[in-house]
């Protein structure tokens, strides 16, 4: 069985790290992922490569031989990542505009749904209204925005998401005509 990139990652931060938990806290996994991951990448090579002492953890000959190749790697997956990211056509800084409905009722979700598939995308949100929000898109200042009444300059693209019902109410006591 071959050592996966997910073992390798998790063996370079533990040993950059000297802690099992600090690693854990690096790659955003838990302490005990990282302790199966290590479990497995022992099991891979046949040996082990740390000496668990106390909460810490202390690189092993082995694993210090280990340290250099791991090291190579993590750096061809950076270099791979890097050149995926050239061809990503979301990622950098997305100047995005939202009035405050939107963004209270959508916008959570929706920065979810992008940060998956472009992980490299860094969201400004700008919260206003509309016609702030219009204002800015028309100036180039925002890259995209949710308005109402989209009146905009002849090179920003519009696409209708939907529609809305609005509708005067009020209370019975006010007497208000139907």
């Amino acid at each position: 069985m071959k050592p996966t990139l997910n073992q390798i990652e998790a063996f370079y931060w533990i040993a950059r790290l000297e802690s099992f938990r600090a690693a854990a806290v690096q790659l955003n996994l838990t302490q005990p992922t990282i302790s199966l991951r290590m479990r497995g990448l022992e099991d891979a090579l046949g040996y082990r490569v740390f000496q668990r002492v106390g909460r810490g953890a202390r690189i092993t000959d082995a694993g210090t031989a280990l340290l250099p190749f791991a090291r190579r790697m993590m750096d061809l997956a950076e270099q791979i990542s890097a050149e995926h990211a050239r061809f990503d056509p979301l990622r950098g800084r997305l100047r995005l505009g939202a009035p405050a409905s939107f963004a209270l009722s959508c916008m959570a979700d929706l920065l979810g749904a992008l940060k998956r598939p472009y992980p490299e995308l860094s969201v400004a949100l700008t919260i206003d209204n509309s016609a702030v929000l219009r204002q800015m898109l028309n100036r180039r200042e925002l890259d995209m925005a949710f308005v109402v009444e989209p009146e905009v300059e002849p090179y920003v693209r519009v696409e209708l998401l939907g529609s809305m019902r609005h509708a005067w109410v009020g209370g019975a006591r006010l007497g208000l005509s139907a």
